[in-house]
């Protein structure tokens, strides 16, 4: 009984001298009010979010796919409209003028939501990569402990939540 209350005294210490050294760096007068392990993330946890991800992924990619089809066609539409207007009569030419402002105006809005769904993919992936790293370098199946962490610093009242490896380093 007594090896496991030294046990968990020195864990104790060891979590509460890693929330420290990360607060250390913003202020001096730091003081611990509490803190308390909301959750344990296992590497089931992390490989189940990344097949997630991956679906996810999947998921941008075809709506990717629909959207580019959509620009191709506002594109062809621009390029029709600016054919018709050199082959018409100089009163009808400012009304395929609007028109093709109109095509244009589609087409680059369509752009926009293409490249935002690109970087969203891709900050997907960087996700996936760093918990592909995370699994790949944890010993156990613990791969960090989601702490809430209250404290003082500097006369001012705080509440974070930090990520800790169980080697106790912020992550």
């Amino acid at each position: 009984m007594s090896h496991c209350f030294v046990s968990c005294n020195t864990e104790d210490r060891k979590i509460k001298k890693a929330l420290k050294e990360c607060v250390l760096m913003e202020g001096s007068d730091y003081k611990l009010t509490e803190y308390r392990i909301v959750e344990t993330i296992l590497k089931s946890n992390l490989k189940d979010s990344i097949s997630s991800s991956e679906v996810s992924i999947e998921v941008e990619k075809e709506m990717m796919r629909m959207d580019s089809l959509m620009l191709n066609k506002y594109v062809a539409e621009k390029e029709k409209c600016l054919l018709q207007q050199q082959n018409t009569s100089w009163h009808l030419k400012s009304s395929y003028s609007s028109l093709i402002r109109d095509w244009q105006k589609m087409s680059d809005e369509k752009e926009v939501e293409l490249e935002e769904k690109q970087e969203n993919i891709d900050d997907i992936k960087e996700n996936i990569k760093g918990w592909e790293s995370l699994i790949n370098n944890s010993e156990t199946p613990i791969i960090y402990y989601v702490i809430k962490h209250q404290y003082i610093l500097d006369e001012k009242r705080t509440e974070r939540i930090v990520l800790l490896t169980t080697e106790y380093e912020v992550l």
